[in-house]
């Protein structure tokens, strides 16, 4: 345990003077955390470790809430009053990988679990993943749907719960059985026993569901005839095809359901817009348009627990929220004037919306939690989700605004080095940090990596380049086809931008990435060396001919998966040839600044073979190239041990490279 951590357990958390629990109630309730006189610097275990206390729900009634706390490597799930915040149940959760835990009933609470295993006679890993029932008054725990001898053994998505049917206590689960049909289960959350409930097709991708755990509604898309279709099951005993288009990729996609009409609420997108619509279930048209954004996207959709819409999180680089209940969208404008120039992000909300549970980030910030009493607009403070890093431990964030070679305007969004003054704030030693996705964005709020390069005093500059979501359709339309070319221009523009505003010393630069960020790190390595005097690249992309040839080995050649990766990196028009010259391990005679090559033994999103083989053919090329495996790790770096070893590895990396 570290001396933080020690601490943390000898005082009670206060907010403004006043005690809010009591000791007894802490050591059990560990999310609330002392801010002690005493200032002691976050260290690198304090940035890298998970955070000590995530996947905080609230029930259904209001009256509990859950969460997971990862302390000196031990993980528990823990169940409180909402009221007093006195602990009513306790469960150890082993070594598993925990994904989110998060209340079915007021009883009942889905744990969810995953682990990497490898198909010998393909030698392909795949996720394997797991959901389990812990019934809070009983204690005891049931592992759903598994046990099925009808379910196929090797397939993603076990976890996967569509609906329940609270007066029987069951939950609607689907999957794949032995002959390839993807049929919707309903599994009994106190035993686990699973029967089948409707049978699909091998075309069916997709079950909707109402607040009675009836079927609605299913999707089917078959990737060899290009056909999407839904079928409405509200006309009869049987299936009824109420909308079909021939199309590569699904085009709609549903996002939740309005009982009274009898309709599915669908996302769709123009060139330029996003929009909500119905789609009748008795008609198959789309009709009434509900909603529509241009200059940002639909970040979350806000439903209850049968799928109503009750509103929308709306992205940025704070976000912004829609509520279709003019109170509900009233008192949480006035949370949100709380926390100017900080992110607040809606974490879970009891059924009636009057208690909802949220995260507060951004400068000084690091990820506090707040339960908020919508009808009595009464805020209270519960702790923080890195209980061992202070608010003076966290680096201011903001951003810039710039304009790429083209003409198109971008936002970046910059963590300062920490405890630096304004004076200081000039020719600073600079990571550039693309994020991954690349269909995602970065906004402000607290980011572990960047917050730890910045306590070591860099500054991190995060470009939402286009093909970025966050800020509208036509700037992610605007990267369909752009990899390693206009995408990663963005990028460079966004460092020429920091040199010429004078904050960014151009003779210490270094780039680094994970995932498509990863690929953007090599691609700086490869088509723009003289900017960088260091490469970092975490489960990054090296060889994309290599990585659309896994993609259909693992999801098949007529998947929508394949189809979405071809329209986002070739857009129709890229051939083989040219997707070589933009990979760059086709291009490892330009680099020249020293890379290092981080790569996760159990990716099952990018292979590891596409960070070996570019360490390969650098040290064929007798290029500096270092390579560290995280044993045990996965694509979204869910360890703490190895998210550790990460961090330590950059660390020791940037150190002799691009030193402070």
């Amino acid at each position: 345990m570290s001396e933080s951590n020690n601490r943390t357990q000898a005082h009670t958390f206060h907010e403004n003077g006043q005690a809010l629990v009591t000791i007894k109630t802490l050591l059990a309730f560990l999310l609330f955390v002392v801010i002690s006189s005493e200032v002691i610097a976050a260290s690198i275990e304090d940035y890298g470790n998970l955070p000590t206390n995530r996947s905080l729900e609230i029930s259904p009634n209001g009256e509990a809430i859950t969460w997971i706390q990862e302390l000196d490597e031990k993980v528990t799930l823990y169940v409180a009053n909402s009221d007093d915040l006195k602990v009513i149940k306790a469960l150890e959760l082993g070594d598993a990988l925990i994904r989110k835990a998060y209340f079915a009933t007021n009883t009942h609470i889905i744990i969810e679990i995953s682990k990497a295993r490898k198909l010998t006679y393909v030698g392909q890993k795949y996720e394997d993943s797991a959901a389990f029932a812990f019934n809070i008054k009983t204690g005891k725990t049931s592992i759903l749907l598994r046990e099925n001898r009808d379910i196929y053994f090797a397939q993603t998505g076990l976890a996967e719960i569509v609906g329940f049917n609270k007066e029987k206590e069951t939950a609607l689960m689907p999957a794949i059985d032995n002959s390839s049909k993807f049929n919707l289960y309903s599994v009994d959350l106190n035993t686990g026993k699973a029967k089948r409930f409707k049978p699909g097709k091998q075309e069916t991708i997709n079950w909707h569901t109402n607040s009675a755990g009836e079927v609605i509604a299913r999707e089917d898309f078959d990737g060899k005839k290009d056909r999407y279709r839904v079928y409405s099951y509200t006309q009869g005993k049987k299936p009824v095809l109420v909308y079909e288009n021939e199309t590569s990729l699904p085009n709609l996609d549903i996002v939740g359901i309005n009982e009274e009409k009898n309709t599915l609420i669908v996302y769709n997108r123009s060139n330029t817009h996003e929009y909500l619509t119905d789609l009748s279930l008795e008609t198959g048209e789309l009709e009434n348009n509900l909603f529509s954004i241009q200059d940002a996207n639909i970040k979350n959709y806000i439903k209850s627990n049968n799928d109503e819409l009750l509103g929308l999180s709306i992205s940025g680089l704070t976000p912004d929220y829609v509520f279709f209940d003019e109170k509900i969208d009233h008192s949480f404008e006035r949370l949100l004037s709380t926390f100017k120039d900080k992110s607040v992000n809606l974490l879970s909300y009891s059924d009636d919306f009057k208690k909802i549970v949220v995260i507060v980030s951004g400068s000084q910030s690091p990820e506090k939690v707040y339960l908020f009493d919508t009808e009595n607009v009464r805020l209270n403070s519960i702790g923080r989700q890195f209980s061992s890093i202070a608010e003076s431990d966290v680096a201011d964030v903001s951003s810039f605004t710039y304009q790429s070679r083209d003409g198109l305007a971008l936002n970046a969004v910059i963590t300062w080095p920490l405890q630096k003054t304004d004076s200081d704030q000039k020719n600073l030693p600079t990571l550039i940090f693309p994020h991954g996705g690349p269909a995602a964005y970065d906004s402000i709020q607290f980011d572990w990596w960047a917050q730890y390069f910045a306590s070591q005093g860099y500054l991190i500059i995060q470009p939402n380049f286009r093909g970025s979501t966050g800020f509208g359709v036509e700037l992610t339309q605007a990267g369909n086809g752009k990899w390693g070319k206009e995408m990663q221009n963005d990028v460079t523009d966004a460092l020429n931008h920091a040199i010429e505003l004078g904050i960014t010393d151009p003779d210490r630069v270094c780039i680094m990435g994970a995932s498509y960020g990863g690929y953007s790190a090599l691609a700086g390595g490869a088509f723009t060396p003289e900017k960088f005097r260091c490469v970092i690249s975490v489960n990054g992309v090296s060889d994309i001919p290599k990585m659309l040839s896994y993609d259909k080995d693992v999801y098949g050649r007529n998947s929508w998966v394949v189809n979405y990766w071809d329209k986002v990196i070739a857009n129709g028009t890229l051939k083989k040839n040219d997707l070589k010259d933009i990979s760059p391990i086709h291009h490892v005679d330009k680099f020249v600044s020293p890379t290092l090559l981080i790569v996760s033994k159990n990716d099952t999103v990018v292979s590891p073979k596409q960070s070996k083989a570019i360490a390969k053919k650098l040290k064929r090329a007798k290029k500096s190239v270092r390579i560290v495996t995280l044993k045990g790790e996965d694509h979204w770096l869910s360890k703490s041990e190895t998210r550790l070893s990460m961090l330590k590895a950059i660390d020791e990396f940037l150190k002799e490279h691009n030193p402070i």
